[in-house]
């Protein structure tokens, strides 16, 4: 009777196995990596069809794949719905994003957070967003606000040598801001 019952444990296992997954679903990594492969039509379907199982980290998913593909609207909801789990690489989407938008204090709060978790942040993803993409969309944001010494001090955590110029104090930040940018992007 033992050997019955191992045998039958031992198919049941074997057709467990055997059976696997076979929804199609092959996983948040292939998402992202439809999306490193500019695939963002169909890197945003997988993303949405992982919703169930990664929640989150699926909407972030979401809020770069809408943010290569210009729906700023669309973005700033997905990286919203992803906030409440605090997940740094969504933050800095949202950050960049708010920019964008011109929600300067957002982006300026949002990037805070990246900062302080992961003074060193680069995303994964995208190697070419890193702590001073989001240092220079802090810097462009505290000069529309038009706090210039915030702008110059977020400038001088990129190029340490930069000083506050002594006229023309808008034009001039605005031109250094522009030669970041273009060094960073």
């Amino acid at each position: 009777m033992r050997l019955i019952l191992k045998l039958i444990l031992a198919a049941l296992l074997a057709l467990t196995w055997s059976c696997g997954d076979d929804t199609g679903d092959t996983g948040l990594a292939d998402a992202w990596q439809l999306f490193v492969d500019g695939q963002y039509a169909q890197a945003h379907n997988a993303f949405i069809n992982r919703l169930n199982e990664d929640g989150s980290e699926a909407y972030v998913g979401l809020g770069w794949t809408t943010l290569k593909m210009d729906s700023l609207d669309a973005s700033d909801r997905y990286f919203q719905r992803a906030s409440a789990d605090s997940l740094v690489h969504g933050y800095a989407g949202w950050a960049i994003t708010s920019w964008l938008r011109g929600n300067y204090n957002g982006c300026i709060s949002q990037g805070s957070f990246v900062l302080r978790h992961e003074a060193d942040f680069e995303f994964e993803f995208n190697v070419d967003v890193n702590f001073q993409v989001i240092i220079l969309a802090q810097a462009y944001s505290y000069y529309h606000l038009g706090n210039f010494t915030a702008c110059v001090d977020r400038i001088r955590q990129i190029d340490n040598s930069y000083t506050m110029p002594s006229s023309n104090v808008a034009a001039q930040l605005l031109t250094k801001l522009d030669q970041l940018n273009i060094q960073l992007l």
